[in-house]
C-alpha cells in the first residue's frame, strides 16, 4: 500500500515508480523501455492545459497498454454461443452442467467433506461441551438442554455446510459469468408452453437458494396472471433449507445413488412447477402479455472476490438460521419431548409432541411414515424446513450420527424415505414464503390457496410415490 497526496503531490513518485516496476516484470514488459517517472512527469508539467494533459495521457496509455479489442471480445462470444445457445445443445448442456455440480456436491468430495463436519458436530463438540459442563458443576438437566437440545439441532444442520459451498459456489460461477442470463432467454419458448415467459426463470433460479426472494422476484413479472403462475410454482423449486433432508434420508437409504435421488427431486420440484403454471394457464388469464426482451451480457471472467461475497451471503444467511430460527425450534423441540401438558418430566413416549405426534400421524400413515416423530418433524417444517433435520435429531439419537442414522432405518424402508423426502419438497413451505405470496398478490385468500394445495398434492404425490416404489424397493 502506498499512500499519496493529490493535492500536495506527495508520494506520486513513488507511486508511479512501484507501477512501472510492476509492469516491467509482466508480460510485453518492453512497451515500457522507454518510460520513466522523469518521463512521465515530464509529459504532465510540458501540457499547459488540461486538454493537453489528457491527449499526452491518452497517448502514453495507447503505447504502453494492450487491450483485446471489442472485434476479439465479441468473436469469442459468437463462439461460445453457438455451442452453448445452440437451439438443440443448449438444454443437454445445461443438464449436463447442471448434474455435474449436483455430482461434485453430492458425490465423493462433498460425502468426504460432510463426514469432517459431522465428526466436530456430533461426536467432538458435544463430547467437549458435555464434559466442561459437568467440570464446571453446571445442573444435569441445563447440561442435557444444551448438549441433546442446541448442540444436537444446529448441528446436524452446520455438518451439510460443505454441500451447501459447493452448490452455491457453482451456481455463482454461472450466474457470474453470464451463462444464467442466456439460459433464461433459451427457456422462454419452453416456458410459454406452461404460461410462463423466460423472465420467470429468473424467480426459479432464486428458488435454489430460498424461496422468500424467488416469490418477491416474481413481482418484476408484467403480466398479472403470469405473476400470480410464477408466484404458486416457485414454490416447488427446491430451497436449500430442502437439501439437509434430502442429504440425511438419501446417505441412510440410498448411499450408493445419492446424487442421483438428490437430483431427481429437484427434478420433481422443477415438474412440478411447471404443471401448476400449465393447470393454472386456463385459469389466470394472460392478456397483453408484452414479448421477452432481455439484454445478454457479455462473457465475464468471475473474479474470486465477487464470488466470494455471493456465495459467502447465502452461507452467512444459512448460519445466521441455524443460530437464531433452529437454535430456538432445538430447544423447543427437546422442552417439548420431555414434558408433559401438566409441566412433569416424563420420557419421550408420555411427551407433549408424542401427544401431538401421536394425533398427526395416522394421517401420514397411508405414506409410510407414521411415527409420531415423523410427524412433528414435519410439524416444526412449517417455520423452516431445515428444522425436520434437528427436530429428527432431538427426537431420535441426541447426539450421535450412528444412532440418529440407525433409528431412521428401523422408522422406515426406502420406499417410505423416498416419500418422506418427496413430501417434504412438496408439502407447503415455510411460513415466510406464504407471508411473501399474501404479500405480493395483495390477497390473502392467494396465500392461504397456495399452502393448502401444496398440502395436497404433497399428500397425493408422496402417497403414489410410496406406493410404486413398494414395487422396486
Amino acid at each position: 500500500c502506498i499512500e499519496i497526496s493529490a493535492l500536495s503531490g506527495w508520494g506520486v513518485e513513488r507511486l508511479l515508480a512501484a507501477i512501472l516496476e510492476l509492469a516491467s516484470q509482466r508480460r510485453h514488459s518492453q512497451r515500457f523501455a522507454g518510460v520513466s517517472v522523469r518521463h512521465i512527469k515530464n509529459l504532465a508539467t510540458s501540457a499547459k492545459t488540461p486538454a493537453q494533459r489528457y491527449r499526452q495521457i491518452e497517448k502514453t496509455v495507447v503505447q504502453t497498454l494492450r487491450r483485446p479489442s471489442d472485434t476479439e471480445k465479441k468473436q469469442i462470444g459468437i463462439q461460445l454461443d453457438a455451442i452453448l445457445c445452440h437451439r438443440l445443445w443448449a438444454l443437454p448442456l445445461f443438464i449436463a452442467v447442471i448434474c455435474s455440480l449436483f455430482y461434485l456436491a453430492f458425490g465423493p468430495l462433498g460425502a468426504w467433506l460432510q463426514n469432517g463436519f459431522q465428526l466436530i458436530f456430533s461426536q467432538w463438540l458435544p463430547a467437549v461441551t458435555r464434559q466442561l459442563l459437568l467440570q464446571w458443576g453446571v445442573a444435569e438437566s441445563i447440561t442435557r438442554l444444551l448438549v441433546e437440545g442446541a448442540i444436537a439441532g444446529v448441528g446436524a444442520i452446520l455438518t451439510f455446510l460443505p454441500q451447501l459451498v459447493i452448490l452455491f459456489l457453482g451456481l455463482a460461477l454461472l450466474e457470474h459469468s453470464g451463462y444464467m442470463a442466456r439460459i433464461a432467454f433459451i427457456t422462454d419458448k419452453l416456458l410459454a408452453g406452461f404460461g410462463l415467459s423466460g423472465k420467470a426463470f429468473i424467480p426459479m433460479v432464486l428458488g435454489f437458494g430460498c424461496s422468500v426472494p424467488a416469490v418477491i422476484a416474481c413481482a418484476s413479472l408484467d403480466d398479472k396472471g403470469e405473476r400470480t403462475a410464477a408466484m404458486l410454482a416457485v414454490p416447488f423449486i427446491s430451497c436449500s433449507a430442502r437439501m439437509p433432508v434430502y442429504v440425511l434420508l438419501s446417505g441412510i437409504f440410498f448411499p450408493n445413488a445419492q446424487e442421483l435421488v438428490v437430483i431427481s427431486l429437484y427434478l420433481l420440484g422443477i415438474a412440478a412447477a411447471l404443471l401448476t403454471s400449465l393447470c393454472l394457464k386456463p385459469v389466470l388469464r394472460q392478456t397483453n402479455k408484452p414479448p421477452f426482451l432481455m439484454e445478454i451480457p457479455p462473457y465475464r471472467k468471475p473474479t474470486w472476490r465477487n464470488l466470494w461475497q455471493t456465495v459467502w451471503q447465502k452461507i452467512w444467511d444459512y448460519i445466521q438460521q441455524a443460530g437464531t430460527v433452529i437454535f430456538l425450534a432445538s430447544i423447543t423441540v427437546w422442552f417439548l419431548d420431555n414434558f408433559n401438558w401438566q409441566g412433569q418430566a416424563v420420557d419421550s413416549a408420555h411427551s407433549i409432541l408424542a401427544s401431538l405426534g401421536t394425533f398427526i400421524a395416522p394421517f401420514l400413515a397411508p405414506l409410510g411414515f407414521g411415527s409420531w416423530q415423523i410427524a412433528v418433524a414435519l410439524l416444526s417444517g412449517f417455520f423452516t424446513k431445515d428444522a425436520v433435520v434437528s427436530s429428527l435429531a432431538v427426537l431420535y439419537a441426541g447426539l450421535s450420527a450412528e444412532n440418529l442414522s440407525s433409528a431412521i432405518s428401523q422408522s422406515l424402508s426406502p420406499a417410505a424415505a423416498y416419500a418422506l423426502m418427496v413430501f417434504v419438497l412438496l408439502y407447503t413451505p415455510c411460513v415466510a414464503t406464504i407471508s411473501a405470496i399474501r404479500k405480493c398478490s395483495g390477497c390473502r385468500t392467494v396465500a392461504w390457496s397456495a399452502a393448502l394445495y401444496q398440502l395436497a398434492l404433497a399428500w397425493i404425490a408422496a402417497f403414489c410415490v410410496y406406493r410404486l416404489a413398494m414395487l422396486f424397493l
